[in-house]
């Protein structure tokens, strides 16, 4: 597995979503939320995220945060001890987060 140093971070492109996830996980730590719907709702809404409602890998409902990258940032991650995640759009594919306008296409295949 390869890891990045903090220079090389500073580099990418996307670094800014990483300090994002810094943010985010205060804010998550700091609320007790009910469902991964409302906390994908309020994240997104704290810090101008893209909300999105859909399946996550074989069918679980869930809901997620979309950056301005297309990096996923997922404040109540389905199964995990933690969170939330900072998931690159590099490694979400058509059956890990999948938006429900999506939904019947990524069930199919």
């Amino acid at each position: 597995m390869r890891t990045w140093t903090e220079e090389e971070l500073e580099r990418l492109d996307q670094y800014d979503d990483l300090v994002l996830l810094k943010k985010v996980k205060y804010f998550v730590e700091e609320r007790q939320f009910e469902s991964c719907h409302e906390a994908a709702g309020e994240v997104a809404q704290n810090f101008g995220l893209t909300p999105v409602r859909g399946v996550w890998l074989c069918g679980f409902e869930h809901s997620w945060c979309l950056t301005k990258h297309g990096n996923v940032i997922d404040p109540y991650p389905v199964g995990t001890v933690g969170g939330p995640l900072l998931v690159t759009k590099e490694l979400v594919s058509d059956w890990m987060y999948v938006p429900d306008g999506k939904r019947a296409r990524s069930l199919m295949i």
